[in-house]
């Protein structure tokens, strides 16, 4: 599940996750686009199995 933009999950959707993940920013930013979001998990999970194999 991807959460919206500015306030991330429901709490009756988190309490359906078995884990959380979240994307370090730094500064000011208040949050990335969804869609951008789901892109950077993507790269970071292809990146990480790719190093394993």
């Amino acid at each position: 599940m991807i959460g919206n933009e500015g306030n991330g999950l429901s709490d009756a959707l988190l309490e359906l996750a078995d884990d959380y993940l979240r994307i370090p920013m730094e500064g000011k930013v208040e949050s990335l686009n969804a869609s951008v979001a789901a892109a950077v998990l993507m790269y970071e999970a292809h990146r990480q199995r790719k190093q394993n194999i």
